[in-house]
């Protein structure tokens, strides 16, 4: 059996949903929308959340607050969370693991600090 979270605790998680709940969603600024998405992806209560491309289109304030909240499902709901982004950088306070891809082969998989060390790699990995 299915069970659902509740629309109470996603308006916890994001309070910004609670007080645009009665906007029409074509209507709110990209990062809020990018809130309402990733509100509607955990009503099914997953554990792995797969996240392609989180900060595109967004502000600089809009990508930190998409990656803070990125961090609380993560903590608060222990879902674990697989994002595919191009802005390294901005990813590295949130991973455990960084996997980097060239023409869909894995070339290396490093912790954020490890891959720190490489601004070589960083570099070549990341477009921010």
């Amino acid at each position: 059996m299915q069970v659902f979270l509740g629309i109470e605790k996603i308006f916890h998680l994001f309070p910004l949903l609670a007080e645009r709940s009665k906007d029409i969603a074509g209507n709110l600024s990209g990062g809020q929308q990018q809130t309402l998405a990733l509100g509607r992806s955990l009503v099914c209560e997953p554990t792995i959340l797969l996240l392609d491309e989180p900060s595109l289109g967004l502000s600089p304030t809009g990508v930190s607050a998409t990656f803070e909240q990125i961090s609380q499902i993560n903590r608060q709901l222990e879902t674990t969370i697989l994002i595919v982004e191009q802005k390294v950088r901005a990813v590295l306070t949130l991973c455990d693991r960084v996997y980097g891809l060239k023409l869909g082969k894995c070339v290396f998989c490093q912790t954020p600090d490890e891959l720190r060390t490489y601004d070589d790699r960083l570099k070549n990995y990341s477009y921010s």
